[in-house]
């Protein structure tokens, strides 16, 4: 399948340890182009943990950006 959009450029404004941040250009079909912003993560791994009972596990863990608890699937980097 071709992509619908096409890579013209990349810039990247911020490297970490964790994720990286960038802007690309894109021609959109019919020749417009746009920009994207595109944030990639370090490798990770995510699990849905579902009992006999169809319950699903989730995890209460602080989050820095919101400022509180957040519920979420199990998940940390490899």
């Amino acid at each position: 399948m071709l992509m619908p959009e096409k890579k013209l450029s990349r810039q990247q404004l911020y490297q970490g340890r964790a994720v990286s941040l960038y802007v690309d250009t894109v021609e959109k079909p019919g020749g417009k182009t746009t920009t994207r912003e595109v944030v990639e993560h370090s490798k990770c791994v995510a699990v849905v943990v579902i009992d006999e009972q169809d319950n699903v596990l989730l995890e209460r863990q602080f989050r820095y950006p919101v400022g509180k608890f957040l519920l979420e699937i199990p998940a940390g980097g490899i």
